[in-house]
């Protein structure tokens, strides 16, 4: 069993702030990509990122959540920056990168991006390969899109691909690093939480929040822990009601819905033992199309796992290995 306390700062910040969260849900070919959301822009953005760094796995810090950068090639052209994202199915280009590979996105197909609250169109663009590390992926699909959560990087990388691969990242040395996962075994050091795999390549940890049973997603791609309409109304339940703040929540079409933010009891995810965290809490259209909506459900953002020193998803052996600062 091991503890770690999520740091006080956070919850004192999203009491305060309206958090504007991004959730992008793209349809292509029948398959789709799971949510992307993002706080405000000055807290997210990768700092000290230039172009000769390597990789980059940002920690949560008390002036900005963390994220996880991966440096990635297209097309045979290197130095890309797709924002880690184990949340998602498939990746996502901006119209920044798609302009500096030179291809012609208002002649590419268009696709239907299913938001929170509602949908928009995207520009689908065909990408011959995409490399990082081991991961190699060839004739991919990947929607278009721009806004403040890839402001300045160049795009969103899905879990695609990841099925024997292993993905670790160490947040005090500010690394992150792809391999087979047939190459690396697993470290006694370190705490091992089993997951399953829904639809494939969401990782979801069964948990408890307080006295609730919950599942959990592990979004890398989130900056804020969330919570489904199920989870709230157990809590309420089983736990003395607590003060909330409302939280503005924007998605992909723009438009403006709120949740209650509330200060979570205590979570236990396998031998992992989470204090102080905070869960903004709304009937996410995401958990419907996950279905996972009937049951308590967790997506635990970056605002959590930020806090780590070190994280590694084994899919190969659907296992979270996990290191405390």
């Amino acid at each position: 069993m091991f503890r770690y306390t999520s740091q006080p700062f956070m919850c004192n910040t999203l009491m305060q702030r309206v958090l504007p969260i991004l959730w992008l849900v793209a349809t292509l070919d029948g398959c789709t990509t799971t949510p992307k959301q993002r706080i405000a822009a000055e807290m997210v953005a990768p700092t000290g990122m230039t172009k000769d760094d390597a990789q980059y796995a940002i920690p949560t810090r008390s002036d900005r959540i963390g994220r996880i950068v991966v440096p990635v090639t297209i097309n045979g052209q290197p130095d890309f920056h797709l924002m880690l994202d184990t949340g998602a199915t498939h990746s996502v280009l901006t119209s920044k990168a798609a302009s500096r590979l030179q291809l012609n996105v208002d002649e590419a197909s268009i696709s239907a991006v299913q938001g929170v609250f509602g949908q928009i169109d995207a520009h689908v663009l065909n990408i011959d390969q995409l490399q990082s590390g081991t991961l190699k992926l060839h004739n991919l699909r990947m929607p278009v899109i721009d806004g403040s959560v890839v402001s300045e990087l160049d795009g969103i990388l899905g879990a695609e691909g990841m099925e024997d691969k292993i993905i670790t990242a160490d947040f005090v040395h500010d690394r992150i690093r792809i391999a087979d996962a047939s190459s690396l075994h697993t470290n006694a050091l370190y705490a091992v939480i089993k997951f399953a795999l829904v639809s494939r390549r969401l990782v979801v940890v069964e948990g408890m929040v307080g006295r609730v049973p919950v599942r959990a997603v592990i979004d890398t791609g989130g900056t804020q822990t969330l919570g489904n309409l199920a989870l709230l109304e157990a809590l309420t339940k089983t736990h003395r009601k607590q003060q909330s703040a409302d939280s503005g929540v924007i998605d992909i079409t723009d438009k403006l819905e709120y949740g209650k933010l509330l200060l979570a009891p205590e979570i236990k995810l396998g031998p992992a033992i989470i204090n102080n965290a905070t869960i903004v809490f709304s009937d996410f259209g995401v958990f419907t199309v996950w279905h996972l909506d009937k049951r308590p459900t967790l997506l635990i953002g970056m605002d959590v796992l930020g806090q780590l020193a070190e994280l590694s998803i084994n899919y190969r052996r659907q296992e979270l290995q996990v290191r405390l600062r």
